[in-house]
């Protein structure tokens, strides 16, 4: 046919004709390539989002079941479950128009068509097949996974220089690397080291891994080089962290606390510093910083000379401190009952981000001595103060007794500016009594240099250590000459009121003067606060009528420590009455003391010589001055012929007579007397006021 023509183009000219166009071929190529892409990814993603199951199931070996959590059609023609997914495989247990029609004790299946796995093992992890007859000639397939898993018997990563512990300390001079572990699991934990940053957040240490498979479980490995983990820092946190993702995601970490010994300048401090005596049984607090520090390492000196740590923390949560310690929120060390074990020497190394520093501790336990805590005078009975009559030379001794540390003791002269005794041959004896006190006596050769007819002389054992200094008991030496022997038997009397009152007149008669100060003398300090005479019948003031020479008592009763007692003169600045032959006596009465002194005594102003006022004084420090006086009345046989009628028990009416006779012999000093006396009774009554109509009047 004319006119019309076919173009027939060969096949390798088409071929070369398509070769003409290649980037139009690339693009249509790529254009198909992710099409198929996206329809094979629809797929997928319509496959998982109609799996009625969720898949993997977790459980952990040795669980009595697990059951496939499924949600699957309400009408359905059979369920039919597979241990795998090969086309040979039979099924376990299925459901064929609502009847089971297998099952064992294995495998079951619930009343929605979910498969139990009984009595979990490692071999029931593998994949399960599910198939679903929707109807006889409509069916579904699914593949879901069971995935046994196991936790490590401690989920808590080891730190190999930790001992076991999950925060230790390590000197990073002693550690070339670092390694921690988690034992037993499945699957792998994974394991990486971490250190504390300049910031709040931690940093990732460079680490190497390794796995051991012990069928069915695993061992995963972590190391890092601790020497090489920034040096620099004097302290340093280092944490090994363990991340589990089955079942569900957990994190664990252990930590250690590594110090920089090389080159630290806080252990040349040793020696440097103040040792500190603490009390047995107190609760002790050492100082660390002014700041309240990121990291604290306590260390204690051990016997052998190293520092070892005892308490130490990282941050607010990690501690670890020895029995009967604390570390406060400053960085102090507590020591809870601190106790002889507790002695020595402590350190402190602390450290923030941005400083650091340390401090150096001595200690030592302190153990007072028993009782009242002061020596004991080895010649006393008692451990307190004590009157020796002694010679002039001899031996002292004192002690202490569970005591430390080991206390100096000294014997010293605590009542004179001028030394009248010396000490010399110091010898010291110190016994361990095994529970870690001490014993400790001083026996010392004494010897005194004031004489024979020197006055007491009081003496301490004091303790000189610095952590009881002064403390001390005293002892009052009485020289035990032959002169202090004698001593005189001349009669005392007993003063009645009216016989006293014939020897003032006696006296009036002598010397008006002598009589008035004497009657001003008979009231002074009341009788419980003075020594008594024992010549007078009383604990007051009285008149003796003696002869030129004798012997004079006083003493107190009940005081503690012992008091020293003199007599005195104390009515003129020209003695005429000497003392002699001083002897002191002492009687424990329990807690307290009865001191008594005996001196004999010699009128020196002659026969004739007027009344003389005397008094036994308290020499002591604790009440120096106070005093009792006695008016001695030479019995000469002028006197004689006054009172030759009168005894000690004269009656008002003699006492009148004495005063008529006075009264001859001088009318101006009975005059003054009975004034004297008036005002005298009248201050003694109630003072210079009286009350009249409820009111105070002037006399």
């Amino acid at each position: 046919m004319m006119g019309q023509h076919h173009l027939v183009i060969p096949l390798y000219q088409r071929c070369a004709a398509v070769s003409l166009f290649p980037k139009d071929l690339f693009i249509s190529t790529l254009q198909m390539a992710f099409t198929l892409l996206l329809i094979a990814g629809l797929q997928v993603l319509n496959a998982e989002a109609t799996r009625p199951c969720v898949s993997p199931l977790y459980a952990e070996y040795g669980q009595i079941a697990a059951t496939f959590v499924c949600s699957l059609p309400s009408s359905y023609y059979g369920i039919y479950w597979y241990k795998s997914p090969a086309r040979n495989e039979r099924s376990v247990v299925s459901i064929i128009d609502g009847v089971v029609m297998s099952g064992d004790d294995k495998f079951g299946i619930s009343p929605t068509g979910s498969l139990i796995v009984r009595n979990i093992t490692f071999e029931d992890e593998h994949l399960y097949r599910l198939i679903i007859l929707r109807t006889r000639q409509q069916s579904e397939t699914h593949d879901l996974r069971l995935t046994v898993y196991a936790y490590p018997g401690n989920p808590v990563p080891l730190i190999d220089v930790c001992g076991g512990q999950d925060f230790c300390f390590a000197e990073r001079d002693r550690v070339s690397m670092l390694s921690c572990k988690i034992e037993g699991a499945r699957p792998p934990v994974l394991l990486h080291w971490e250190r504390q940053g300049e910031g709040p957040d931690a940093e990732r240490v460079e680490t190497s891994h390794s796995t051991n498979f012990t069928d069915p479980l695993y061992s995963t490995f972590s190391h890092t080089n601790g020497s090489l983990v920034n040096g620099t820092r004097r302290l340093d946190l280092l944490t090994c962290v363990s991340t589990v993702h089955v079942p569900s995601s957990e994190h664990h970490q252990s930590s250690v606390l590594l110090e920089n010994v090389h080159d630290s300048q806080c252990y040349q401090l040793t020696g440097n510093h103040e040792r500190r005596h603490y009390l047995i049984g107190s609760d002790v607090a050492l100082d660390c910083s002014h700041d309240s520090p990121q990291f604290v390492v306590w260390k204690k000196r051990t016997y052998e000379g190293k520092f070892e740590p005892i308490a130490f923390r990282a941050g607010g949560d990690l501690e670890e401190v020895g029995e009967g310690l604390e570390i406060s929120a400053n960085g102090s060390l507590i020591i809870k009952s601190y106790g002889i074990t507790h002695e020595g020497e402590y350190i402190c190394i602390n450290a923030n981000l941005s400083s650091e520093g340390c401090l150096l501790h001595s200690t030592k336990a302190l153990v007072l001595p028993p009782a009242h805590q002061v020596p004991t005078i080895a010649e006393c009975e008692k451990k307190m103060d004590c009157i020796l009559t002694r010679p002039s030379s001899g031996v002292l001794s004192c002690y202490v007794e569970g005591v430390r540390p080991v206390l100096l003791l000294e014997w010293e002269q605590v009542n004179s500016t001028k030394p009248s005794i010396t000490f010399s041959h110091h010898q010291y004896t110190t016994d361990n009594r095994g529970d870690r006190v001490f014993d400790v006596r001083l026996t010392a050769s004494y010897e005194l240099t004031g004489g024979p007819d020197a006055g007491p002389v009081i003496v301490a054992c004091v303790i000189k250590s610095p952590v009881m200094t002064g403390q001390h008991t005293t002892a009052t030496i009485v020289i035990n000459s032959p002169a202090h022997a004698e001593r005189s038997s001349d009669m005392s009397c007993n003063d009645t009121p009216a016989s006293s009152t014939i020897a003032w007149a006696i006296a009036a008669v002598t010397s008006a003067t002598s009589l008035i100060l004497s009657l001003i003398l008979v009231v002074l300090p009341p009788a419980h606060q003075v020594p008594t005479i024992l010549e007078c019948k009383e604990k007051m003031d009285c008149i003796l009528t003696r002869s030129n020479s004798g012997v004079l008592s006083c003493y107190v009763e009940g005081v503690r420590p012992v008091l020293l007692l003199e007599w005195e003169q104390v009515n003129s600045t020209k003695p005429s009455i000497t003392f002699s032959h001083h002897q002191y006596t002492t009687d424990n009465r329990g807690e307290v003391f009865d001191v008594r002194l005996t001196a004999s005594y010699e009128l020196t102003g002659g026969p004739d010589a007027g009344p003389i006022i005397v008094a036994c004084v308290i020499k002591g420090p604790v009440m120096t001055g106070q005093q009792t006086t006695a008016t001695i009345v030479n019995n000469s046989p002028a006197h004689a012929e006054l009172s030759s009628d009168m005894s000690c028990n004269d009656t008002p009416a003699s006492s009148t007579i004495a005063w008529a006779i006075a009264a001859v012999t001088s009318a101006t000093s009975l005059v003054l007397s009975l004034i004297l006396v008036g005002l005298l009774i009248a201050v003694r009554n109630g003072g210079m006021f009286r009350k009249m109509d409820g009111r105070p009047t002037p006399l």
